[in-house]
């Protein structure tokens, strides 16, 4: 099997019928074969977990696609990014944050990445990321509500005199309001 890049030198020789002979050496490279095979990522699917607090240009995840005829390999985001809360390095494949991540507004994205060659072969994988809490959000009190006005009878002790409520924003132990 010839590999590309690699290169033969190989001695050809001639002869007549009266025995006379001559010889010359011929260079052989190798080059590339046709371009037939597009990148392939290493995993199909990247299931990913962010927290809604990090930092602009923290790393979130870098994805990998192999070329068969080891040419080089650009990557791009194609959809999921409306909001244009991610990059991608386009010849590392490391995807970044690059604005401020609210859990409250927006829990989940699905990017499709694609991976293409010098030759225009491409194939793509799917990102999902699922934005995680921080204790962003302060507890609110029910505004229809407010104010709340309540009475007691004097010389009561343990009376229930009416209930107040508030919700919190977060998620999990984060809304938890005592």
């Amino acid at each position: 099997r010839l590999n590309a890049g690699e290169q033969y030198s190989i001695t050809v020789q001639a002869a007549d019928i009266g025995g006379l002979t001559s010889q010359a050496i011929v260079e052989v490279s190798v080059t590339p074969g046709p371009n037939t095979k597009p990148p392939r990522f290493v995993k199909p699917v990247y299931d990913v977990q962010v927290s809604e607090g990090a930092e602009i240009n923290s790393t979130v995840i870098v994805v990998k696609a192999e070329d068969p005829e080891s040419d080089p390999v650009k990557y791009a985001i194609t959809t999921g990014n409306d909001l244009r809360q991610f990059s991608i390095g386009k010849e590392s494949g490391v995807i970044s944050v690059i604005r401020k991540l609210d859990r409250e507004d927006l829990t989940r994205y699905q990017l499709i990445i694609r991976a293409e060659d010098n030759g225009g072969l491409a194939s793509s994988a799917t990102v999902n990321i699922k934005v995680t809490d921080i204790n962003d959000k302060n507890p609110e009190f029910d505004e229809n509500n407010l104010p709340y006005i309540f009475s007691v009878d004097e010389g009561k002790d343990n009376v229930v005199i009416g209930t107040v409520r508030a919700t919190d924003a977060d998620e999990g132990m984060n809304a938890e309001i005592t």
